[in-house]
């Protein structure tokens, strides 16, 4: 899948693969900057950062305690998948039944661009640090 991008991950699908089912060209979407199979044991668990297929990069071959290395990331070194980020004209999307979700129309761009990295990663410490309401 090939999206119109900025520096986070969004925009409007252009082309997709023949493989592709989630998304259609046309689409608007926010690719989340982590990639993930969506198949394998971890991404079953919807733990997409520590899938294990996507990271064939260096830090895959450097690991010397034998743990699975981290997910490929985009925009990150060859350690976590050299995969390139966002900031082109257009992004080739690995494995894009997995990360990208569809936009409402109705949402403007404005607000769209913090679904792909500034609100998730605030949901997450949230999440993580088990604040209950009214905290």
């Amino acid at each position: 899948m090939v999206i119109f991008s900025a520096m986070n991950l969004w925009g409007e699908v252009v082309e997709a693969g023949s493989e592709v089912t989630a998304v259609r060209k046309g689409d608007r979407v926010v690719i989340p900057f982590v990639i993930a199979c969506g198949d394998c044991f971890f991404c079953r668990l919807q733990q997409y950062a520590a899938c294990e297929s996507t990271n064939s990069g260096q830090g895959a071959t450097l690991n010397r305690k034998g743990i699975s290395p981290p997910a490929a990331l985009f925009g990150y070194s060859d350690l976590y998948g050299g995969i390139p980020g966002g900031q082109a004209e257009y992004v080739r999307v690995p494995k894009a039944n997995t990360g990208p979700f569809k936009v409402p129309d109705t949402l403007p761009d404005e607000k769209v661009l913090f679904l792909s990295d500034i609100l998730p990663t605030a949901w997450q410490a949230v999440k993580n640090a088990e604040v209950k309401t009214r905290q």
